[in-house]
């Protein structure tokens, strides 16, 4: 191989030229080749800016693990596996993600500022990795490092992860231990510890459920039983309030719907429940009297029911998870209907940022190492991975640009946050699409892309009276393919499909 010397001059000279790949490679080299020498500080500064500066964040997070690696005790280490650690999570790899904040912690964890941010982070991985098992020990093992408010979330979390795995007790204790803690005050500004108390009260309260609702009369009246299923009626109603208390929309909604549930179930089950034994004039008014009652009952799951639309459609609710609680008909749904995201299966492509094949994002990747600051280039880059199927790379060069961005309020930053919309969208983020195009539209009113993608996930989630409002204000469909922003397929055909309908 090449002496350090020559490869030096080789990264310098290539860098002069523009010639961004021969130098990383170069830079590559001497720092494998070279670990201990004295230019391996320097040749890693150089190639982390460059690929920040050319938006290729693969090789950014590589880069920053390289420098951890060989420079532990540097005093810009500790930043550097932080980057990474986040950039590795917005690309969806979490385990990478993971250890570079463990070993932040572990090494740097005296002068790490967002702990509890990091720590719910690395929880979050583990979940995503489909391992409650280590989200447990993530969280134990660094609860003492949590704020006040953290070790509360973290003790909610914890309790939910017991209870998925079936351990009862732990699940228990943790639970008073958070809900001892825990005061209204708090949740106000906070709404990740409102979503985990909620979702902690809400399993907790939904394990009575399926004995309440498999508990059912055989041919003769049973007092016991029918005691039973009044009282365990009354304690999910409560418990469900009770979730509904923390003022957590989605757990909000999911405790409705099953109020909602419940008292359906109650209605059935009085309907359908044997007569006793009693002269045919006494029976006749037994029976009316136990109509009257399962249409109480049925009154209201009914306005449970209404309720729970009402408040999904107030608050443009687009989650698929939570879309069977409000957007199937009552008869399909048991809340596990098979709702899917406004894109389908979800996953992309990752476009390895060091042999560029594809001519047009080598040249963008260029031209930017020359205007780095040009927003026209990163706004392009990011249509370019997103129409290449590279939909994380795409949202982390929309959100580095926002961040960075001096005018917040330029129509330059609302194509920005449709372009971020996107990439969300196609990831399967809907919630978070949702937000992106907002934003776009609050910043400019007249971004058609962001109009069309908006009003196509309000229909898809059953919006209608919010796309239609936005479908309002757009163009005939002819005019669509002259709008700068890029649109999503499916959105643009119910655009059309919306416009067909509206002119017959």
């Amino acid at each position: 191989g090449m002496g350090e010397e020559a490869l030096n001059v080789l990264m310098v000279s290539s860098k002069e030229k523009g010639d961004l790949e021969t130098m990383l490679t170069a830079g590559e080299d001497l720092v494998r080749q070279y670990p201990t020498s004295g230019k391996v500080e320097t040749t890693l500064g150089v190639m982390i800016d460059t690929s920040i500066k050319t938006a290729r964040f693969r090789l950014v997070a590589d880069y920053l693990e390289s420098f951890a690696k060989q420079l532990p005790n540097h005093a810009n280490t500790g930043n550097f596996l932080t980057q990474a650690g986040w950039i590795r999570k917005n690309l969806g790899q979490f385990d990478r993600s993971t250890s570079n904040f463990e070993q932040l912690l572990k090494t740097h964890g005296n002068e790490v500022a967002q702990k509890d941010e990091i720590i719910f982070a690395m929880a979050d991985n583990t979940v995503q990795m489909g391992r409650p098992d280590m989200a447990l020990d993530v969280l134990s093992s660094n609860r003492n490092s949590l704020s006040k408010t953290g070790r509360i979330r973290s003790d909610a979390q914890v309790s939910n992860l017991y209870l998925q795995m079936g351990d009862l007790q732990k699940a228990e204790t943790y639970r008073k231990m958070a809900c001892q803690q825990y005061n209204e005050t708090m949740g106000l500004n906070d709404s990740e510890l409102k979503n985990d108390m909620a979702k902690m009260i809400y399993h907790t309260v939904q394990q009575r459920n399926q004995e309440y609702i498999t508990l059912q009369l055989s041919n003769s009246l049973d007092n016991q039983i029918a005691a039973r299923k009044a009282k365990l009626l009354d304690e999910l109603e409560k418990g469900y309030q009770s979730v509904m208390q923390y003022k957590s929309p989605d757990w909000a909604l999911v405790a409705c719907y099953r109020s909602y549930e419940i008292n359906r179930e109650f209605s059935k089950f009085l309907a359908e429940s044997p007569l006793p034994d009693l002269s045919p004039e006494e029976k006749k008014q037994y029976a009316d009297l136990i109509r009257q009652k399962a249409d109480e009952y049925n009154q209201k799951a009914d306005q449970y029911m209404k309720t729970c639309v009402e408040l999904a459609h107030k608050w443009e609710v687009c989650d698929p998870k939570l879309a069977a609680f409000f957007a199937a008909s009552p008869k399909s749904a048991s809340g596990k209907s098979d709702f899917h995201s406004f894109s389908g299966s979800g996953s992309g492509v990752e476009i390895s940022s060091k042999n560029l094949t594809d001519q047009n994002l080598k040249k963008l990747h260029e031209q930017l190492s020359q205007h780095p600051e040009d927003q026209n280039l990163l706004a392009a880059l990011s249509e370019a991975y997103i129409q290449k199927g590279d939909f994380r790379q795409a949202m982390l060069i929309t959100e580095k640009t926002l961040s960075e961005i001096k005018y917040k309020n330029s129509p330059s930053a609302a194509r920005f946050y449709n372009n971020l919309g996107l990439s969300h969208l196609y990831i399967g983020n809907d919630p978070q699409a949702k937000d992106a195009f907002k934003k776009a539209l609050d910043i400019d009113s007249g971004n058609t892309g962001a109009k069309v993608n908006l009003a196509g996930l309000f229909s898809h989630y059953g919006h209608y009276i919010e796309a239609d409002k936005i479908y309002s204000t757009l163009p005939d469909s002819g005019k669509l393919d002259q709008s700068e922003e890029i649109i999503h397929p499916r959105a643009r055909e119910l655009y059309y499909v919306q416009n067909k309908n509206s002119k017959s």
